[in-house]
């Protein structure tokens, strides 16, 4: 829970209780070193996918319900993308539901 004495406990919407940490703090961690309790998982994508990683943190932010992190690896003719989810069972549904090819089926402007 956040320790500003400010902050509400809960948050009200018509029925719907929210945590106020989870409406105030970003699912997706950006600065600084992901916690080590955090669990990693990485693969290895070709070169051309270079500059997709926001795609698949979109595909995440849709899918899955936990924060995570996410930066890229580049190595000889490969990228590898690592991703750190607060949560296993993120971990687990990213792998179950094909996240490592699915991205790649939702619409982008990006690409």
């Amino acid at each position: 829970m956040l320790d500003d004495p400010m902050l509400p406990d809960k948050i009200h919407f018509t029925d719907l209780e929210l945590d106020p940490e989870s409406v105030l703090t970003p699912r997706k961690m950006f600065d600084g070193t992901y916690p080590a309790s955090w669990v990693r998982h990485q693969f290895d994508l070709p070169m051309e996918a270079y500059g997709h990683l926001r795609n698949i943190d979109r595909w995440i932010e849709a899918n899955l319900e936990g924060r995570w992190g996410s930066y890229s690896v580049y190595t000889f003719g490969a990228v590898t993308f690592v991703i750190a989810f607060e949560r296993v069972t993120d971990a687990v549904m990213f792998r179950l539901q094909g996240g490592e090819q699915s991205w790649r089926e939702q619409p982008s402007k990006f690409r």
